[in-house]
């Protein structure tokens, strides 16, 4: 806070400037006159000063005695309003530990005020606002000790809807106010005080050389008194911002013209704007609110008190608007600063920030709409009665549940008991007499009549007797609507009845048991079944007695389990029927809970399933020979969606990128190559579809010509040596120095040779060789492809060429395909009257497989077939500092990633490509991301793995985890959401279905909640 000067600065005339040389006797003369009158003058200045400086000091302990009280007040209503609302312990000692202490301060007010008639009125005026203040917080703190936190946050709310004024800030500005006031005048009283002085220096300094001595000594004596008197009163100034400075309110000053003379910190926060810049401008360039005519006749607060027409503004409140164009929703008040003479020296606005106190207004407003919506809800009504008479306070939907019209008002208790059935009403009667008497709760269930739909209702009354501050009883609790309950139990009387009629007609034996597994209730069936009847001794006996020895002890375990856990079950045993005859039966049981949720025992039924048994013999053989078959088809079609969602995935990319504006030519040449690489995946797939499907039926047709196999070889080899290449792997052929003559359909079988060394290339690792050679017996030509990959187990040797069959079927298999590569192979060779062999050592051992094609006596050479173009490699876009989600993208397959990271990218989110998952997992830890796109099958560790490992992080807890895989099965969902996964999105993705999921994350960022798309 910043003063800025009272007027200004007045300088000092010299007292010799006059000084003739005038005989020494005149001047004699003359000082001895001019000293006969300066002398008592001096003294009488010298005095005054003194004087104003004891003023400045008395001003001094006003102020600082006033900022006490203040402070001490406002620091109890913190500390007690604190304590109630974060439930701390309430010290009962602490308001009238504060009072003493601020009747300590008054009683020094009063005396240092004696002198001072309004001051001392003013005080009178602050002593009452203090001890009403401590009063009100008094009885705050009674309520909250004795009726709790929730109580006294009632009381704040009533506080804040009734409290318009701090009265006591206000007192205590008026005062502080007056005492600027006093300082101003006794300042200009100091003025003249030294004016008077100056001129008697003057005179003195015509006098004499001893009088002219005198009066420099007299005229230094004043000037230092002057400047003393000076210091105190920038010395009290300061204390004066001092104090301004640690009210908690916002306090702005201003002059009688309206400009701003004086601001504190709290105004310079709430304003926007610095105190030094501020002052001397007028008051509404600083403190800019809407203006509503309706206040103060149509002026401004702080206006309307410096033209005389009001001394101090009502408190209201007004938005605050900021430089910045924010607004905030404050209390104000203004008042004159006005001198004992009548004088307006200008104007202090005082304000607060009050949008917690809007805040809490609202969650208060919407507390109490939540609970009327649940007492609609459960058709529940709230009541407060007064037992001495007055009306009857109900919730909203008091007249729908107790059927009177809308806008009655019940007078009285009596008039409530009028609404309850007359046969009902003693009973109330003397259940709410009683309750009045005992101050006891009580809970009680009558009919009452409904006036405006004329039927009974049945509730429950649950109430109790309340004691008021004022002495007064208050009849308060809930009334419940049970008319649906009361239905209910009705109906399961009547649907008991129905059951038992229901169950001893059934065609199965029905049973029930207690909690303790005693038997409660058998059908007419089960006493056909044992020979017995149901008024025999025994009729309730275990029916589990008659259970086959071989079977009762897993009989035994299977319903001890389900009685310790309360869950159903379903067992198959033999029981014994009353000609010593053992059926197979089914046990089902259910089990049984009340209302309230207590366990009651079960409730089974037992079905003979001897015939059903003897038809399952038959048919467990046959559904052994399917299941294979049907694992196997199932094995294949998911399969099959996956390796086709694989290349659909970047293709589907590929198409979202031409579409954006303006791609680069890089972009557009990258993407061009990744799609045709997967179109060549796409469509070999298909082409290896159709191959089975056609040798299957018999329709693929060979054109057989005389070949050489170096040509065959040739072919094959250019047709995977791009396959080689990507995966670091060298290929070694030995073909013999004479040509191999066969008849065979060269496109064939080049495909037979290249699915060979495709297949060798995909199940070996990096770094290793392939080995292809050829070699002849006297009537065969031998072609074997050997690697050093994976194997074979022993146990698939014999199955390997068996279709949809694969070595590998983890989700970290390194890389795709359909299981029919191998039998298309087998089928083509025996085809062209040859044979293949597949030849293992074991798992991690290499594998050799062996092809044997009839000679022929010659061939002419064929031209080898044109290679695969090289395709390029993908290739990572550039980093993105588009402001949007942090994401990372995981999945082996390249290009899928590459261009699911363009699209991100172009949509404006920071994008990071990971192609395995401990690459992933590291960045979870490191960078945190906001979300995780992850693909479920990938090598050395798989996606479900990687979701675990990271939702096993501490940084990993918060992160979204995306699953995006061609593996769409429910089984597939289901292990997503138990590895931690929030969204599981299936291959090729609908990116429109993708953008709205990465803007819900950016908009609310939840916890992660699994949803399937």
């Amino acid at each position: 806070m910043a003063l800025t000067p009272r007027g200004p600065s007045q300088g000092f005339s010299n007292p010799f400037d006059r000084l003739t040389t005038r005989s020494l006797t005149w001047g004699a003369v003359v000082a001895a006159a001019v000293l006969a009158v300066n002398v008592p003058l001096t003294i009488r200045n010298t005095r005054q000063m003194e004087e104003n400086a004891g003023w400045l000091a008395h001003s001094h302990e006003v102020v600082n005695a006033l900022s006490n009280v203040l402070v001490e007040v406002r620091a109890a209503d913190v500390g007690v309003l604190t304590s109630a609302v974060t439930r701390d312990s309430l010290d009962a000692a602490a308001v009238e530990l504060t009072r003493q202490r601020v009747i300590a301060q008054l009683d020094s007010l009063r005396v240092l005020t004696a002198d001072n008639p309004p001051q001392a009125q003013r005080l009178i005026a602050i002593r009452d606002a203090a001890n009403a203040r401590l009063n009100r917080l008094a009885l705050f703190q009674s309520a909250a000790l004795e009726r709790g936190s929730e109580a006294a946050r009632r009381l704040i709310v009533a506080r804040r809807q009734t409290t318009r004024t701090d009265s006591l800030s206000l007192a205590v500005g008026a005062m502080i106010a007056a005492e600027q006031d006093l300082l101003e005048r006794r300042a200009r009283i100091a003025d003249a005080t030294y004016q008077q002085a100056a001129r008697s220096g003057v005179f003195a300094g015509m006098a004499a050389l001893v009088a002219f001595l005198g009066f420099v000594i007299v005229l230094r004596r004043e000037l230092a008194a002057r400047h003393q008197a000076a210091t105190l009163l920038s010395a009290e100034r300061e204390r004066l911002e001092t104090t301004l400075r640690s009210i908690g309110d916002a306090v702005i000053t201003t002059d009688p013209a309206g400009n701003v003379t004086a601001m504190n910190t709290v105004a310079e926060q709430l304003t926007g704007r610095d105190a030094i810049t501020s002052v001397g401008q007028p008051l509404d360039a600083v403190f800019r609110i809407p203006f509503d005519p309706s206040v103060s006749m149509g002026e401004h607060p702080v206006r309307a008190v410096l033209s005389g027409r009001l001394s101090r503004s009502a408190l209201h409140q007004v938005m605050l608007r900021a430089p910045d164009g924010t607004e905030r929703p404050i209390d104000q008040t203004a008042a004159a600063i006005v001198t004992s003479s009548g004088q307006r020296l200008g104007g202090v606005l005082v304000f607060r920030d009050v949008s917690e106190q809007r805040a809490a207004q609202e969650r208060i407003r919407a507390s109490q709409q939540r609970l009327q919506l649940a007492l609609r809800s459960a058709r529940m009504v709230s009541f407060d009665v007064p037992l001495d008479g007055g009306p009857i306070s109900l919730s909203e939907n008091g007249p729908e549940v107790l059927g009177f019209p809308e806008g009655t008002v019940l007078s009285s208790l009596d008039a409530a008991f009028e609404l309850v059935h007359s046969d009902d009403l003693p009973a109330v009667r003397d259940t709410v007499a009683q309750a009045s008497l005992t101050g006891e709760s009580f809970v009680l269930v009558c009919r009452v009549q409904r006036a405006t739909t004329h039927d009974i209702a049945w509730v429950e009354v649950r109430g109790e007797v309340q004691q008021t501050r004022d002495g007064r009883q208050l009849l308060t609790g809930l009334i419940l609507d049970i008319s649906d309950r009361r239905i209910a139990e009705q109906s399961i009387r009547e649907s008991e009845s129905r059951f038992r009629s229901m169950a001893d007609s059934a065609p199965v034996k029905i049973w029930m048991s207690d909690p303790h597994g005693a038997f409660t209730y058998l059908n007419e069936r089960w006493y056909k079944f044992a020979g017995g009847s149901a008024d025999a001794a025994d009729a309730l006996a275990s029916p589990f007695d008659r259970a086959h020895p071989d079977d009762r002890p897993e009989l035994e375990r299977v319903v001890r389990k389900a009685h310790e856990e309360h869950r159903a079950y379903q067992h198959e045993l033999r029981l014994k029927r009353h000609d010593g005859v053992y059926r197979w039966v089914i046990n089902t049981a259910t089990p049984r809970f009340g209302a309230d949720g207590q366990w009651l025992g079960f409730i089974g039924s037992i079905m003979d399933i001897a015939d059903r048994k003897l038809l399952e013999d038959e048919l467990r053989s046959l559904a052994r020979d399917l299941s294979d078959a049907d694992r196997r088809k199932d094995e294949f079609l998911a399969t099959l969606a996956h390796e086709l969602r694989n290349p659909l995935a970047p293709l589907r990319n590929g198409v979202e990128i031409l579409r954006l504006a303006a791609p680069s030519p890089e972009i557009l040449e990258r993407t061009r190559g990744m799609m045709e690489r997967q179109l060549v995946q796409l469509v070999r797939l298909v082409d290896d579809l159709l191959d089975v499907s056609r040798i299957s039926s018999g329709k693929l047709e060979l054109r057989v010509e005389p070949l050489t196999l170096d040509t065959i070889v040739s072919t094959a080899t250019e047709s995977t040596a791009t396959h080689f290449a990507t995966r670091g792997q060298r290929l070694n052929i030995t073909l013999p120095k004479t040509p191999v003559n066969v008849r065979a359909d060269a496109a064939r079988l080049s495909q037979v040779l290249a699915n060979l060394l495709d297949n060798a290339s995909k199940y070996s690792p990096r770094d290793t060789t392939v080995e292809l050679s050829v070699d002849t017996t006297p009537t065969h030509a031998v072609i074997a492809v050997r690697d050093q990959g994976q194997g074979i187990p022993r146990h698939l040797l014999s199955r390997v060429f068996e279709l949809f069959t694969q070595v590998d079927r983890t989700l970290e298999r390194t890389t795709g395909g359909l299981g029919i590569g191998l039998t298309l192979v087998k089928r083509l060779v025996e085809m062209h009257g040859g044979t293949i062999v597949a030849e293992s050592e074991g798992q991690g051992k290499g594998s050799t497989f062996t092809v044997t094609l009839p000679l022929v006596s010659a061939a002419p050479p064929q031209p080898p077939s044109a290679p695969l173009a090289n395709q390029p490699e993908a290739t990572s876009s550039d980093s993105s500092d588009a402001d949007g989600l942090s994401i990372v993208i995981c999945d082996d397959n390249i290009d899928a990633a590459t261009t699911l990271e363009s699209i991100l990218k172009a949509g404006g989110h920071r994008v990071t490509t990971v192609h395995d998952g401990h690459h992933a997992i590291e960045l979870a830890r490191t960078t945190r991301p906001a979300a995780m796109i992850i693909d479920l099958g990938m090598p050395v560790l798989n996606g479900f793995d990687t979701a675990a490992r990271i939702r096993a992080l501490k940084e990993g807890r918060d992160i979204v985890l995306i699953a995006l895989t061609g593996w769409g099965n429910e089984d597939y969902r289901r292990r997503a959401r138990e590895a931690g996964f929030s969204h599981h999105l299936v291959k090729p993705v609908d990116l429109v279905v993708l953008n709205e999921l990465l803007g819900r994350i950016m908009q609310e960022h939840p916890q992660p909640v699994h949803t399937t798309i």
